[in-house]
Order: C-alpha cells, then structure tokens, then sequence
C-alpha cells in the first residue's frame, strides 16, 4: 500500500480545497471579522463620540462584506458625517448594501431616489423599486411613501396600488385614517395631505424643541425616527418611534403652541 507523502493534513486540504469548504469556512471568517470591526466602529460612534475611528472600522467591516458595515459608512460619505462628504462614494457603499438584501440600506436608496437629497439624482423608478424591495419586508416608511408616490407622482397614477400600501402601512401602525385605505377617496383629489403633512409637522415641533430631526420635508428617516425616539423617552412615554397625532399633540403643549 502506497502511503501519500504529503500526510495526514496535506490529505485533508486537499479535501476541502475540493469539496469548497474552505470557501465556506472563509466566507464564515469574513462574516465573524465584519461583524466584530463593525460592533468596535458603533461603539467608538455613540459610546466614545469618536466619528474618524467609527469610519475607520465601518470601512474595514464593509470590506469584509458586511452589508451593516457598508450601510454605515456609506451614510457617513453620503451625509459627511464626521468625513468629507462623497455622494458617489457613499451611494456605492449603500448600494452593495442593499444588494446583501439589506432592508434599511433599500429604504435608505428609495428615498434617496424620491427627494434627490445629499447629491443624489432624482429617479422616480430606481425609488419605487428599492422602496418596494423594503415595504415587501416589513419597512412602514416605505409603504407609507409608496402610498404618496402611486397616489401623486406616479405616471399613470395608481390608486388601488396606493390605497394598498398605505393599508399595509396602517396595520403597521401608522397614524393614518382608514380614509387613505379607499382608492376612490384617493382618486377624488383628498390624496396625501394625509400622513406627510402629520410627519412634517412633527419635524417643525422637533427641530422647535431641538430634537434634530432633519430636514421638515414630510418624510421620516432615520433622524427623524432617533428624534422621536429621544423625544419619547424624555417625557417617558411608549418609545416605539411611531409618529401620530397624539405625538403632534405632545410635542405642541411641549413646545407651548396649541
């Protein structure tokens, strides 16, 4: 019997360089270092408020593929958070980030495409297909926002589409009435003053009490979303980061408006 010099270990690379186990072990190796680079830069961002050294790990977990990491680095560029602003460079990063199916990084890009905001060239039919790719897992916003495009901007308009979301969106939660959930009521010109007005009014209240939630454009992301959150915990009521007229309501005896 002939006895393979290599050994006992040269045997066993040799199996799993065949098999494709090692690109599996890899890619699992990869997986582990993006997730520890990228809990390091979240640490050193909100616990120790240092942004250059979140970016700096944010971009070595997005190299190792991790679809947070790239989404994290991606908004730092795109919104020069703490960086020099680089549209194109963060509108990549997101990008490869919603190609790993990641939920907030397809948000993210629908509204981008929908407001036009931080350099971003308007594009109503990349925002409606990121913004469906998100509202399909789950994500209110953008069923919320699907509702205002079918309903307002879309060529032809589609109000049975729009009325569709905007249902989802209420059994989500949204604080919209069940009027918006009738295509014809939308189809009569009642339309979107509806939630976006209600999110816009709850930026002005915000912005008012220094919360910071962005730009008041109707349109709630992430800023808006921490906003509220912070709001809500402040004054100790539910911080579930759900915008409704009672919030409105909060936020104006806070601020002394009725």
């Amino acid at each position: 019997m002939k006895i393979y010099r290599g050994g006992y270990l040269a045997l066993l690379l040799m199996a799993l360089l065949t098999s494709g186990c090692l690109d599996s072990l890899k890619g699992g190796l990869n997986s582990v270092q993006g997730n520890f680079k990228r809990e390091l830069g979240t640490s050193a961002y909100y616990k120790m408020d240092n942004k250059q050294e979140a970016y700096s790990y944010f971009k070595e977990a997005a190299a190792y593929g991790d679809a947070e990491g790239q989404y994290l680095l991606g908004l730092m560029d795109l919104e020069g958070d703490g960086v020099t602003r680089n549209t194109e460079t963060g509108l990549a990063w997101i990008k490869k980030a919603a190609e790993q199916d990641y939920t907030p990084a397809q948000n993210k890009l629908g509204f981008l495409y929908l407001s036009g905001r931080h350099g971003v060239k308007k594009d109503l039919h990349k925002s409606i297909n990121y913004l469906t790719e998100a509202a399909e897992k789950g994500e209110m916003n953008a069923m919320l926002a699907l509702g205002m495009v079918y309903s307002n901007y879309s060529t032809p308009r589609n109000y049975e589409l729009a009325a569709s979301w905007y249902s989802k969106a209420r059994e989500k939660g949204a604080g919209i009435p069940a009027e918006v959930t009738d295509p014809q009521f939308l189809k009569k010109g009642a339309r979107n003053k509806i939630d976006h007005k209600l999110v816009k009014d709850v930026q002005v209240q915000l912005q008012l009490l220094g919360y910071n939630p962005g730009v008041a454009d109707g349109l709630s992301g992430r800023k808006t979303d921490e906003a509220v959150r912070r709001f809500q915990s402040d004054k100790h009521l539910p911080v579930d980061g759900k915008i409704t007229q009672a919030l409105l309501n909060e936020l104006k005896k806070t601020s002394g408006q009725r």
